[in-house]
């Protein structure tokens, strides 16, 4: 019975004991892997990432400078590449436009753009929507009438008033779209200016007389 005594306390011998700093460094290091440091650097090398005063100031200075942008300013419709000189000498051979074409210059009056002018007005102050439409109307009479200025060499100051009244009202949309209703008036008041100095009718040379 003895000898049975003396192999089992032989078994439950311990080995070696580890140093209780080496346990306690380990020990420390396992919890620091499982939970994390709130304060100490990250496995790069660099600090744990926060939010910091320079990141946010940038933010700021962005959002100003999106609030402070420029309004938009008047921009003349772009010329010609050739000019009523140089057209005649190049296009010299080429057959006069017909009367489809020539008659869109009598819409080059007062009368047909203060229709325009009257959808843009609407009933309950300007609409947008019309507003658009009535650049895109102008415009492609536009695109027209500037070709017809060496046929109709008298019609070339309407065609020039019928740009600005264009210019006008594409500014006046850019404005109102910007948060410039005021401004946008401004431009819509200098539209109706320039509607006033057109002819009354179409003149009788461009066929559109009795």
């Amino acid at each position: 019975m003895a000898a049975v005594v003396t192999i089992l306390s032989g078994c439950a011998q311990p080995g070696p004991a580890a140093p209780s700093g080496a346990s306690t460094s380990e020990s420390a290091a396992d919890s620091a892997r499982t939970h994390g440091s709130s304060s100490g650097p990250t496995k790069d090398g660099g600090q744990s990432r926060t939010s910091s005063p320079t990141s946010s100031a940038k933010v700021s200075e962005r959002s100003a400078g999106k609030s402070s942008a420029a309004k938009p300013t008047l921009e003349p419709r772009p010329e010609a590449d050739l000019s009523d000189k140089q057209i005649p000498k190049i296009y010299s051979d080429d057959i006069a436009p017909g009367q489809q074409v020539t008659a869109t210059l009598c819409n080059l009056t007062r009368g047909h753009l203060e229709v325009l002018e009257k959808h843009i007005a609407g009933h309950n102050g300007v609409d947008d929507s019309n507003l658009r439409l009535a650049l895109i109307s102008l415009g492609d009479l536009l695109d027209v009438w500037e070709g017809l200025t060496w046929d109709f060499p008298t019609a070339a100051d309407d065609i020039d008033t019928a740009r600005d009244v264009y210019a006008s009202w594409d500014l006046a949309l850019a404005l109102r779209e910007s948060g410039d209703p005021a401004g946008a008036q401004e431009q819509l008041d200098a539209a109706s200016a320039a509607i006033d100095r057109l002819p009354a009718d179409p003149e009788v040379e461009r066929g559109c007389g009795t």
